[in-house]
């Protein structure tokens, strides 16, 4: 059964969910932007405090978002973070789309859509203050805290997973059985306290008579004030105020949390385990495709963590605690290090997955390298022609006219399909690498002809990502193949001829390819030199 009709209810459940998931998380950050727009724009803004004067949904938004403009950062940093959130929004929407059904894939897209999210501190403006002045708006704030706990499991779990849905080492099942339970303590208290308030917490404890950390931990974790156990941590340690009591304080318990886990625990627990994977588990093959991500992770965790010191260094040289101020300070430096730095796994992730052809990706990469330069270039076209075309009309009858918008229309379709095809020509040529792979060590050991053929085959098979293939040798190459690989039916896609001194000894055939892409000129002079040299091998053995 083919891949993409397993569980077929499992993935529309999980498409359904995910829809959800990543619309909540393009939903905050479009209030976000909002909240920049406004914050440079005054008639945006004045805009949003005239509407926000209602009192339905769209005005508390409204509202919410004028708020919100006080805590907009920079242009160029806002810049930045929608920049890397639609990095990870893209290969994360990507990854699943192509492979609803593929665990990995799965983990992958919902980490990377919630990073997204994480990632923009412009987005946390509007959770900040909305959620501190519009009560009917603090759904969002609850919301934002499941993408963060959401998204950095998962993303845990997808690294630990990463290429074949293997856990890699094992005895990392531990670890992501402690990752989950806190997820879902870090989702449960927001939750409970927005839905139930302050019935089934404890009172607030004053902090000078509580002598045990530890003790302080659990009375605050437990109180009202509390936001979840890393919250408390924060709180007890660093002095930071929880966002459930003082909304406003969300950016600097924000920091810390955005610090720890993407900065240093999942570039840790990604890089620990993919090199694991890298020495001790993958093949020759699965250490190409994991090569790639495995720098991108070291570079990551290294970088975090030399920053991580430096500050504590710096404080200790200047006779300062670690507190509430540090954080401020990683804060501001911060947010210009390590979203460019994390960003470099999902970059990394897809390339990795477009070389070694993972997830079917090929085939979204090759359709988005057509459309977006032909959408780009057909709305040229049309803009020009209409502005040429009603300037002309102008001239000769004084007036605009519809005729010249229909004009322009009509050649724009009319161009459509020889642009798209030269496009689908200068992508194959350009973008659509060589299928790269090793053919078998040719041999003049008649004994060895049947291994090196089956080799060459599922290799074949294998690099060219197809259903299937086949090899006909000899006299019968036409009904009786010598050796099928995959789910051949009979149907070839791509033939080459196995021929020396032009003596023809036999054909290959590959069906056509899983996703769908047809088969290139280069992939087809790839499998004929490959085929040749085993075809070099077969004669000498018969002539031997």
């Amino acid at each position: 059964m083919n891949d993409s009709q397993r569980a077929p209810k499992s993935n529309r459940a999980f498409l359904a969910f995910f829809a959800l998931y990543a619309a909540g998380s393009v939903f905050l950050l479009l209030l976000g932007l909002g909240s920049a727009l406004a914050t440079y724009l005054p008639r945006v803004l004045d805009a949003l405090q005239t509407w926000g004067q209602t009192i339905d949904v769209f005005g508390l938004f409204a509202r919410g978002i004028a708020q919100g403009s006080r805590l907009s950062a920079s242009p160029a940093q806002i810049v930045i973070d929608y920049v890397l959130s639609l990095i990870n929004l893209s290969v994360g929407i990507f990854i699943v789309l192509r492979r609803p059904w593929d665990w990995v894939a799965r983990l992958l897209g919902i980490g990377m859509v919630g990073t997204a999210m994480a990632f923009n501190f412009q987005a946390h403006s509007v959770v900040a203050i909305a959620s501190s002045t519009i009560v009917p708006l603090r759904p969002i704030f609850v919301y934002h805290f499941i993408l963060h706990a959401v998204s950095g499991a998962t993303y845990v779990h997808a690294l630990l997973l990463f290429p074949n849905g293997k856990l890699v080492p094992h005895k990392s099942l531990g670890l992501m059985i402690v990752i989950y339970l806190l997820m879902i303590e870090e989702i449960a208290f927001p939750v409970l306290k927005y839905i139930f308030g302050t019935s089934l917490f404890l009172a607030p404890v004053p902090r000078a008579s509580i002598v045990n950390p530890l003790q302080a931990i659990l009375l605050y974790w437990f109180s009202v004030n509390g936001g979840g156990l890393l919250m408390s941590i924060f709180h007890i340690f660093f002095g930071v105020q929880s966002p459930i009591s003082n909304f406003g304080s969300i950016i600097q318990a924000e920091t810390a949390f955005f610090v720890l886990l993407y900065g240093l625990l999942i570039p840790a627990i990604g890089v620990t385990s993919q090199v694991y994977r890298y020495r001790f588990v993958s093949t020759a093959e699965e250490k190409q495709r994991t090569k790639l991500v495995v720098w991108a992770l070291a570079c990551s965790f290294t970088i975090g963590l030399l920053f991580f010191f430096l500050e504590i260094l710096a404080d200790i040289q200047n006779a300062a605690v670690f507190d509430l101020t540090t954080l401020e300070r990683l804060e501001e430096s911060s947010s210009w290090i390590f979203p460019p730095v994390f960003a470099v796994i999902p970059i990394s992730l897809a390339i990795a997955i477009r070389r070694s052809r993972l997830f079917d990706i090929d085939f979204v990469i090759n359709r988005t390298l057509v459309y977006f330069p032909l959408t780009a270039i057909l709305a040229g076209v049309f803009a020009a022609l209409t502005n040429i075309l009603q300037r002309l009309f102008l001239a000769l009858t004084g007036e605009t006219s519809d005729a010249a918008v229909i004009i322009s229309a009509l050649i724009a379709a009319a161009a459509f399909t020889p642009i798209r095809a030269y496009l689908q020509r200068l992508v194959d040529v350009r973008f659509h690498p060589r299928t790269s792979f090793a053919p078998p060590t040719p041999s003049i050991d008649q004994s060895q002809i049947q291994a090196q053929v089956r080799s060459l085959m599922e290799r074949a098979v294998q690099s060219f990502d197809a259903k299937g293939g086949a090899l006909f040798w000899g006299t019968n190459t036409e009904t009786d193949p010598l050796h099928t690989c995959g789910e051949w039916e009979g149907s070839s896609h791509l033939t080459v001829t196995l021929a020396e001194q032009g003596v023809c000894v036999g054909k290959i055939c590959l069906a056509e390819r899983r996703n769908g892409i047809a088969y290139t000129r280069f992939d087809q002079e790839t499998l004929e030199h490959a085929a040749n040299l085993v075809a070099s091998a077969i004669r000498l053995a018969q002539i031997q």
